[in-house]
């Protein structure tokens, strides 16, 4: 069994703002080194999509997968909106090859209740959040309830530690040894450090 394990659902300029955009391409021009699923339409003067991700997009890229998880970060802070129910919606259409994970800011007071929104209402299976992107800090023990929420409806959670080329992300926030005390508050809590 093929299972993709991390993919998004989200395109320009619905969920990216330009700033975001603008420091994708700075990025490329940098000949920073992308996965291959990274990639700018348009020509080469005017590229103006980066990390496009469409439906049908989707569909084909995962052709061969048996199954499919998909997201789309929810990060302001970072000039990214994806939409959430646009993506419950998709996984509908395309079960039961999509399982899909949703969004949540850790830094909005509502979060916790819109979790359970999202997976009780929406069907979603997974969290995905990135104190980088979202610019929240895992230490601060503001943010347990969240993983206790998550801990409590049984579903993992995806958090993105990894580093970026958006310029004004925390970088700082990246360290895993800031989830620690999430670990300790959430020993059930399955993580995935990406």
């Amino acid at each position: 069994m093929l299972v993709d394990t991390h993919t998004n659902l989200m395109w320009y300029p619905e969920h990216f703002s330009d700033e975001f955009v603008r420091f994708a391409l700075e990025a490329k021009r940098a000949k920073m080194r992308m996965t291959p699923d990274v990639y700018f339409a348009g020509s080469e003067q005017q590229q103006q999509n980066a990390f496009d991700s469409r439906p049908d997009q989707l569909l084909a890229a995962t052709q061969e997968c048996d199954r499919v998880v998909v997201f789309g970060i929810k990060a302001r802070y970072s000039g990214i909106v994806a939409d959430q129910p646009l993506i419950a919606e998709f996984v509908r259409n395309n079960q039961p090859k999509f399982i899909g994970w949703c969004s949540v800011e850790p830094n909005d007071p509502g979060c916790v209740e819109e979790l359970e929104y999202y997976v009780t209402q929406l069907g979603f299976r997974g969290l995905k959040v990135s104190p980088i992107y979202q610019n929240w800090d895992p230490g601060d023990p503001r943010h347990i309830r969240l993983f206790r929420k998550a801990e409590e409806l049984g579903i993992p959670v995806n958090i993105h530690q990894g580093t970026t080329f958006v310029r004004n992300a925390p970088l700082k926030y990246a360290n895993p040894v800031l989830l620690e005390d999430i670990a300790v508050a959430c020993p059930d809590l399955k993580m995935i450090i990406s």
